[in-house]
C-alpha cells in the first residue's frame, strides 16, 4: 500500500468522494490537515464512531499544533528521529529522557485495548509509510555520492532498510517505551510489505 499525497489528490474531488472508502482513505492520505477534514466528515457521518474516537486521540496528539499551526508538525516522525539519535548515541540519558518526554506527550501508555492497540499500530503503520513516501520524493536521497547518479531500486530498498531498521530496532533498543514493540512491529511491516524481498534483507540486519 502507498499513501496518496496531496499533489496527487485532485483538489476537485469533494470530501464526499473520499469518504465512501473509510478507513482506508484515512490511512493513505499523507497530508494531515485532509486526515483531520477525512475524520471530522466520518464523524460527521457517523461512520466507526467508536473507533473514531481512538482516531481523534492519537491524530490530536501526533499533531497537537492542528488547526492553527501551519505547516503541522509530525510528532511521531519527531519520535522517529529521535529513536534514531537514541540508537547512533547508544541510549545516552539525554537521548532516552527526550524519548521518554515526548512519548508521554502522545499519550500510549494510556492506550490499553486490543482495539486502541490496533488503530495505534495503524498510525504507527502510515508513520512508516509516510517516511518512506518522502524520501522516495528527496532527489537527494534517492542519489548517490555527491547526488552524481541516481541509486538503483536494489540499493535504495537497502538505504530505506537501514534507516528504517535504526528507528524501528536499534532506537526502541535504546530507549524502549510503551508499545514500541507495535511500533517496531509496524514500521517493519510496512517496509517489508512496500518492497519485494525485503524482508530477507531485514532478517539480515537482524543478525548483523
Amino acid at each position: 500500500m502507498a499513501l496518496k499525497t496531496g499533489q496527487n489528490t485532485p483538489n476537485t474531488l469533494s470530501l464526499e468522494s473520499r469518504i465512501i472508502t473509510w478507513p482506508e482513505c484515512f490511512y493513505t492520505e499523507d497530508d494531515a490537515a485532509m486526515r483531520f477534514a477525512l475524520l471530522e466528515e466520518a464523524e460527521k457521518q457517523e461512520l466507526t464512531p467508536e473507533d473514531n474516537r481512538i482516531r481523534r486521540f492519537l491524530l490530536e496528539h501526533r499533531c497537537p499544533g492542528y488547526p492553527q499551526e501551519k505547516p503541522l508538525t509530525d510528532h511521531y516522525l519527531k519520535l522517529w528521529f529521535y529513536l534514531i539519535f537514541a540508537a547512533d548515541s547508544r541510549g545516552s540519558k539525554r537521548s532516552v529522557k527526550d524519548v521518554d518526554e515526548l512519548v508521554q506527550q502522545l499519550g500510549f501508555s494510556t492506550l490499553e485495548t486490543e482495539q486502541e492497540c490496533h488503530l495505534l499500530y495503524r498510525e504507527f503503520f502510515h508513520t512508516a509509510l509516510f517516511f518512506i513516501s518522502i524520501s522516495l520524493a528527496d532527489k537527494n536521497y534517492s542519489t548517490g555520492f555527491l547526488n552524481l547518479n541516481k541509486l538503483s531500486d536494489e540499493k535504495l530498498m537497502s538505504k530505506l532498510g537501514k534507516d528504517i531498521f535504526k528507528a524501528a530496532h536499534k532506537g526502541t533498543q535504546a530507549a524502549p517505551f510503551p508499545h514500541s514493540d507495535l511500533w517496531e512491529q509496524a514500521l517493519k511491516d510496512a517496509y517489508t510489505g512496500y518492497y519485494n524481498g525485503a524482508g530477507e534483507y531485514w532478517e539480515k540486519l537482524l543478525n548483523e
